[in-house]
């Protein structure tokens, strides 16, 4: 399936890559095509803030409109624990008390490491919700993309080994060894800890068991090829092939998922009339080309052999560049049979939806 199919008839389409490929840009040319006939939303879990830059637009932890049918989001850990622990608390008095705790703090604390973890769960609401057509993932960088694919699988064999849901029951956890527990807690901390630990324990009983539901949904969603497609982004240069086969491998053999295509982006591809660069540094022609030179820019001699030379040179070394990336490429064609395709390199960084519809018009041309 190539990504033009992917973007009309999927549910979820999620970008993987190393750091430094381009990958939130391809990502987010990729919503911007799909928006022309489908709602999208186009989310980025890697806490960089390029996907932002991408789109020219102020992007935090609220869903931002970018254009019509286009919306954008950038994953907050924090505020995304926040609206999960605000779902669950039974008043507006209890909900204070947890949010102000010191075990919510160091909680919340050890969470803002775990962007995987919450982003699984902000992506099930997402695709819960039903307000998109489609839903557009920039992941991190190649290892925590693989955390972010594997997430759910590590999270069900918790759920499935009792640990949550033997100690969510407040009364047995802290009862333990006829209130050892608790005298034991009390000592390493103090009455007030284990206090709100326990207030937090009996209010989210509820969410942690909500919490299986919602990983084991995201675990079928992702696991299902009708409704998602992974895309591989690399660039055609000699570190980021072997990287991006490696996390081709991981998520093909190791995870067991499906990936559908590869982009190669930045790419430089090789120019016709290389044989002109010969012709004008043979000397039966150089002294012509330089007068001719000369005459047209109305420079003398010397200035127009420099002004050649340099172009010969520059022509030598683009064509040299462009020869190895075609090198690469085959390479990466090789060591992942799916559907690869390129994107031309581009002068200047993107930071509008003017420079991304560049991008767009290069990855899906007519």
């Amino acid at each position: 399936m190539n990504l033009e199919q992917a973007l009309a008839t999927k549910k979820l389409v999620v970008f993987l890559g190393t750091g430094g490929v381009g990958k939130t840009t391809i990502a987010a040319a990729s919503a911007l095509h799909a928006s022309r006939t489908r709602k999208t939303l186009v989310l980025t879990v890697d806490p960089a803030r390029r996907l932002a830059d991408s789109l020219g637009v102020k992007l935090g932890s609220e869903i931002v409109n970018v254009r019509p049918n286009l919306d954008a989001l950038m994953l907050d850990t924090k505020a995304a624990l926040d609206a999960l622990v605000k779902r669950y608390a039974h008043d507006a008095r209890t909900l204070h008390r947890i949010l102000n705790s010191r075990f919510y703090e160091q909680l919340s604390d050890a969470f803002a490491g775990s962007e995987e973890f919450v982003a699984m769960g902000a992506l099930h609401d997402l695709i819960a919700d039903g307000q998109y057509d489609l839903v557009v993932v920039d992941t991190p960088p190649s290892a925590h993309a693989v955390e972010f694919l594997r997430v759910n699988r590590r999270l069900i064999r918790v759920f499935e080994s009792g640990v949550v849901k033997y100690l969510f029951k407040p009364t047995r956890f802290l009862r333990l060894g006829g209130g050892a527990m608790m005298q034991l807690l009390t000592r390493w901390t103090s009455n007030e800890y284990v206090e709100e630990m326990a207030e937090f324990m009996v209010t989210f009983d509820q969410m942690f068991r909500d919490m299986e539901t919602r990983v084991r949904a995201m675990d079928e969603v992702l696991n299902d090829p009708a409704r998602t497609s992974l895309h591989v982004v690399a660039t055609a240069e000699e570190e980021s092939v072997p990287r991006a086969t490696r996390l081709y491998r991981d998520i093909t053999q190791t995870l067991g998922l499906r990936v559908d295509s590869a982009i190669v982006n930045r790419y430089h591809p090789r120019l016709p009339g290389m044989e002109v660069t010969e012709m004008l540094d043979n000397p039966a022609f150089r002294a012509g080309s330089v007068k001719r030179i000369g005459a047209a820019a109305r420079v003398d001699p010397d200035a127009a052999e420099r002004f050649l030379d340099d172009a010969i040179k520059a022509a030598r070394f683009y064509d040299g560049l462009a020869r190895d990336q075609a090198r690469y490429a085959d390479k990466l064609r090789e060591e992942m049979p799916v559907p690869v395709r390129v994107v031309p390199a581009m002068q200047g960084s993107v930071h509008d939806l003017a420079g991304l519809e560049r991008v767009r018009a290069a990855l899906f041309p007519q």
